[in-house]
């Protein structure tokens, strides 16, 4: 065991070797590991700065693709949902987002309602971007996704709903981010080598890794579970440790992003760094050491088996004191020469090989430290770290910078930082700070600083907390960044926002002042620009209205429209300006005239690159115009109408001067005339009469010398068409004078009033007329109070006449003078009714009638009526039954005999004929005027002078006459026509000059003939059974005949003589009145008042009016209205027996 005896010099030389080497073993170990840590810090730093980086990127692709949704769903074709539109406009907004895989837009089912890609239907409600912007009604992104629409792309996804006008979604715009845009947000080509950057979704699926690893690390597919879940469950970022898909070990950094704070991140950005690269310095420098190590002490080893004896102890104790220093970190110390030779100065030169390669590590850890400082200082970074355990704060010497301070004159301290922090900003930055500890997040602190020389400075300040097992923060590092050129920046943005938005005010108040807009159309992007004013003249909001040369059409007039184009294109292509009137209908439902002007305007190179512009409502402008135009059309349309000419006559050059209307006037022109100006004789040749030139003369005349400048005159004359018609004119004229008094010149206006001259006449004639009418009203007042006492009369002759002949046998030659006196009361009757008639008096009451037997009974007073001289012939043919009113038929023939008689001179014949006729609807189709059906005919012809066309188209009207004036109302035939419409039928008039005229009546058939069995109902007379009347009469006379009458049918009589006694004696009267007969016209109240009165008493009364008086002078007192029973005087008693029995036999009363 001599070999590990340690009293052998070898062995002892060999442990003393040994003893020496471990020192230098102990500082590389040392070193290494020291160097290893200060490696990891440094890839721990620059990892989570680079994942800082990569998730700010994102959050700014983010919010661009939100802006972008947001935009677009407030654009107007969106908010329309219309398809086409929609597409086209998503397609020409992908075009310009080469980020992007799709744009689409989608109904709240999840159905495609437009995409910016050509698609055959789709449904996107499973997606979560979808749904969650469904639920939240905000902004969402998605998941790692491949697209449905268009081509199948691995994509990411964005969607914002699409507000209606309530701000309820109705639509949802989704956007898919191409995955490898990725790669755009960083640099990537300095990654060390296996390292990598990848982004996952919120369930962790791989959307992005580079480099690429398909096999390994595949899109589309989750992480491992181990890393996923230590992001999951760790703070908002991270770093740790651990094995890659691809076995490689690895330093991980993750941060989450998220859309709003508080929200779940729906992205993670991961970074990863091999572990090898990492400590691969350190690592190769301690492998060279112990390697180098290794060899000297082999060396020395073998150095001492060879020396033996040689005295080492002054060798080793230098080395041991070199390698001392080489402990202490002085690997510059000098070499001894003294141990040169031998063993022991090969093991010195080792020694200091060992200690130069340290210094080579060293000097490069150092270059690697300043190069980071270097990119520290460049970026403007300063770097903290507070060590909360121990108090302990360190900065960066960029961080001193940053501050305005000194390192070598100041020690980093919460009280330094507190001196550097401007006064308003220290509440802020303390608060930030807590707040960053207590919620255990990222520091994001912005404050100003002052610099000793009280300048001020703005920092961003960037940190994150670490905590240890229990959660307590131990620890908190950082960044600061001077970002005041950037705060300058955005304050001098705001400020020139400021001034520019004052500017723009100022320039929207002018142009609203003055109605004037202004736009700007950028050639190269298509956009286009509206002042305020603009907007307002198209009757839009901003927020609701993208313009555009298409979208700004839309507003134009049809009609205006092809104009509107046109002349933007003319301006293209000359480069002329534009100046275009136009017509706009307006969103508010306006329609405005507008005035758009515009200039196009072209670069350097002449290419065109705006078109600028203004527009001005003219509306007003063009309705001041319209209406000057109006009115100068009215004013001129009233000197037309109203026949008014303009004339000026210069008496100094005897000249007159005309206007066009004035040429009107006389019916020609200034062509024909042959100018506006002529001599005054030629005036008087052409346009006055001849009988009527000495009174325009002296009017002249008298215009000339008359003293008062104000002299004015009116006259009338008569003048001469052109066309040699006669006219009547009414001059009005002033007068002018010059300096010296002189009338120089007279002017004024002619009105042509010859239609006013034949309206006076017209009138005069009317007059007349109208006074016969009153005459003829009067003859029937007349008529009417002579019907009136003779019907009470022939009412007396009559009752008395069938009472004797009741009470006498057909052999008594009373019964046959009862008769004779009847048959005369009859005709007397008839008379009265026919004169009624005649002064169109009669009450109207229609009845079935036979036209012949009617004819018949006028025969004799239409013969008196048209004279001896004519002759009236009669040719009645077998016909139907018509229905009117007996009077109208008497006034029909009268009015037609009256006009035949006129219209013969001398001797001659008037033709009576009766037939029948139907018409059908071919008939009618060439005879206008005729009616279809089936009429009686009445046709009465003259042999007199006849009518031609014109007299024919006039004879129906009111007061039209051809008779001389005092022998004609114009009423006659008016009156034919309005009783045969008012019974639905019509007539038609043939006449001829000197050949006669004939007029054909056509009244319509009655489908219900009278029957024999009628006829003999007429001759009945009904007896009564005791029932109770009250009769009363003024008349007494009428009075005892009524009631006379009325006992002998077997009636209990009760009379009164007047309204008074009868009410009298109702009051009284213990017996039930069944009927009332009165008169209608008394002293005391009419029949009708009486009626009301008794009524009143007992509602079951009934009542019968009768009369002797006309229909006109009984109308107003209620006796003819609907529902009432009445009697005409004079009447059998076979009528009254009949109309009494009728009307207590009938169940309705009287109608009060």
């Amino acid at each position: 065991m001599k070999f590990f005896n340690i009293n052998f010099i070898r062995n002892k030389l060999a442990l003393l070797i040994l003893i020496t080497v471990l020192p230098c073993l102990a500082i590389f170990f040392y070193s290494g590991i020291e160097q290893r840590r200060h490696l990891i810090e440094i890839a721990q730093s620059n990892v989570v700065l680079l994942t800082h980086s990569i998730a700010q990127a994102q959050r700014t692709v983010t919010q661009s693709t939100q802006q972008v949704l947001i935009t677009l769903s407030q654009a107007p074709t969106i908010q329309a949902m219309d398809p086409n539109a929609c597409t086209a406009l998503l397609s020409s907004v992908l075009k310009k987002n080469s980020d992007f895989n799709n744009f689409v837009l989608v109904d709240l089912k999840g159905e495609v309602i437009a995409s910016g890609k050509p698609f055959t239907g789709a449904n996107l409600a499973d997606r979560k971007h979808f749904k969650e912007a469904i639920e939240n009604d905000e902004f969402a992104a998605g998941e790692y996704i491949v697209t449905r629409v268009g081509n199948a792309n691995p994509s990411f996804g964005f969607a914002y709903p699409v507000p209606d006008k309530n701000g309820r979604p109705k639509g949802v715009l989704t956007a898919t981010l191409k995955l490898e845009s990725f790669s755009k947000f960083y640099d990537v080509s300095r990654l060390p080598e296996k390292s990598f950057i990848s982004i996952t979704d919120y369930k962790g699926i791989r959307i992005f890794y580079y480099p690429t690893q398909v096999n390994t690390n595949p899109i589309g597919q989750m992480i491992q579970a181990k890393s996923w879940d230590i992001a999951t469950h760790g703070g908002e970022e991270g770093l740790f440790f651990g094995t890659g898909s691809d076995g490689q070990e690895r330093m991980f950094a993750y941060v989450k992003i998220h859309l709003l704070s508080g929200d779940a991140p729906y992205l993670y950005v991961w970074a990863g760094i091999p572990k090898s690269h990492i400590v691969a310095p350190a690592n190769a420098a301690l492998s060279r050491n112990l390697l180098l190590l290794f060899l000297v002490t082999l060396i020395s080893l073998y150095i001492s088996w060879v020396i033996g004896n040689k005295t080492l102890i002054s060798p080793i104790q230098r080395l041991v004191i070199l390698t001392q220093k080489f402990a202490k970190g002085d690997l510059e110390a000098s070499k001894d020469a003294s141990v040169n030779d031998g063993e022991l100065g090969m093991l010195a030169n080792a020694f200091f090989e060992m200690a130069q390669s340290l210094t080579t590590s060293r000097k490069a850890l150092e270059k690697s430290e300043q190069r980071f400082k270097l990119a520290q200082q460049s970026a403007g970074i300063g770097v903290w770290d507070w060590d909360m355990s121990t108090g302990r704060l360190a900065w960066s010497p960029e961080l001193f910078r940053l501050f305005g301070l000194d390192p070598d004159k100041n020690e980093p301290t919460f009280s330094l930082w507190d001196q550097v922090l401007h006064p308003d900003d220290k509440v802020d930055a303390y608060r930030r700070m807590e707040r960053a500890i207590e919620e255990d997040r990222i520091l994001d602190n912005e404050y100003r600083i002052l610099f000793p020389d009280k300048q001020v400075r703005w920092i961003k300040a960037l940190g994150k907390t670490t905590s240890d097992q229990t959660k307590k923060p131990v620890r908190m590092a950082g960044i600061c960044i001077d970002i005041t050129e950037r705060k300058l920046a955005e304050e001098s943005l705001k400020e020139t926002e400021r001034i520019k938005t004052g500017l723009l005010e100022k320039l929207n108040a002018a142009q609203h002042v003055a109605g004037v807009g202004s736009w700007e159309w950028d050639l190269q992007t298509d956009h286009v620009w509206w002042s305020d004013e603009t907007y307002h003249i198209f009757g839009v909001k901003p927020e609701n209205f993208v313009p555009s040369f298409e979208a700004n059409g839309k507003f134009i007039h049809p009609d205006d429209f092809e104009n509107y184009v046109n002349s933007f294109d003319h301006a293209f292509q000359t480069g002329e300006s534009l100046d275009l009137d136009i017509r706009l209908n307006a969103a508010d439902g306006q329609m405005k005239h507008c005035n758009a002007k515009g200039e196009v305007v072209c670069d350097d190179s002449g290419k065109q690159v705006r078109f600028i512009g203004t527009i001005m409502d003219i509306s007003n402008k063009v309705q001041s115009e319209n209406e000057k135009n109006r009115l100068q059309a009215q004013l001129s349309n009233a000197m037309e109408m109203a026949h008014l000419g303009h004339w000026e006559y210069d008496i100094v050059n005897d000249l007159f001067t005309f206007n066009d209307h004035f040429y009107k006037i006389y019916r020609t022109t200034v062509g024909q005339v042959g100018g506006y100006t002529m001599p005054s004789a030629e005036y008087a040749r052409l346009f006055v009469h001849p009988d009527d030139m000495a009174l325009v003369g002296e009017e002249i005349r008298q215009a000339i010398e008359a003293k008062d400048p104000d002299f004015s005159r009116s006259v009338e004359h008569r003048m001469l068409y052109a066309d040699g018609a006669v006219g009547f004119i009414s001059v009005r004229f002033f007068i002018l004078k010059d300096d010296q008094g002189r009338t120089v010149k007279t002017y004024g206006v002619n009105q042509d009033i010859t239609e006013r001259k034949k309206i006076e006449v017209e009138k005069e004639m009317l007059q007349t007329q109208l006074n016969q009418a009153q005459k003829m009203e009067s003859v029937g007042h007349l008529a009417g109070g002579v019907a009136h006492d003779f019907n009470n009369m022939l009412s007396i002759i009559l009752g008395y006449g069938n009472i004797i002949l009741e009470k006498t046998k057909g052999d008594d030659p009373l019964h046959e003078y009862a008769q004779e006196i009847i048959d005369a009361g009859s005709r007397s009757a008839s008379i009265t009714r026919q004169l009624l008639a005649f002064a169109r008096k009669q009450t109207i009451e229609p009845k079935v009638l036979d036209l012949n037997e009617s004819l018949e009974g006028m025969l004799k007073m239409l013969r008196r009526l048209i004279g001896e001289d004519l002759e009236l012939i009669w040719h009645p043919s077998p016909i139907w039954q018509i229905y009117m009113d007996p009077s109208q038929l008497d006034q029909i023939l009268a009015n037609l005999c009256v006009n035949a008689r006129d219209a013969i001179k001398g001797v001659g014949s008037i033709t009576i004929e009766t037939g029948k006729t139907t018409i059908d609807e071919s008939y009618c189709s060439g005879h206008p005027g005729f009616i279809p059906g089936e009429f009686v005919l009445l046709t009465v012809s003259d042999n007199g002078i006849g009518m031609d066309p014109a007299t024919i188209a006039m004879i129906f009207e009111p007061f039209f006459t051809t008779k001389e004036t005092g022998k004609g109302t114009g009423l006659g035939l008016a009156t034919v026509y309005g009783i045969v419409k008012q019974n639905n039928g019509f007539i038609n008039v043939y006449s001829e000059l000197d050949h006669g005229t004939t007029f054909r009546v056509y009244l319509p058939r009655h489908a219900e003939p009278i029957t024999s069995a009628e006829k003999k109902k007429d001759a009945v007379i009904l007896h009564g059974r005791g029932e109770t009347i009250l009769v009363v009469e003024d008349e007494a006379s009428i009075l005892r005949l009524t009631s006379r009458i009325l006992t002998n049918l077997g009636y209990t009589v009760f009379t009164a003589n007047s309204p008074g006694e009868a009410i009298q004696f109702a009051k009284e009267t213990d017996k039930t009145i069944n009927l009332l007969i009165t008169d209608v016209i008394m002293p005391e109240m009419n029949g009708r008042d009486l009626a009301n009165v008794l009524l009143a008493m007992d509602p079951n009364i009934k009542c019968l009016f009768m009369s002797g008086y006309t229909s006109t002078v009984i109308a107003g007192k209620g006796v003819l209205e609907e529902g009432m029973r009445f009697m005409q005087k004079p009447f059998s008693a076979a009528d009254l027996s009949r109309k009494v029995g009728e009307i207590l036999k009938s169940d309705k009363g009287t109608v009060p």
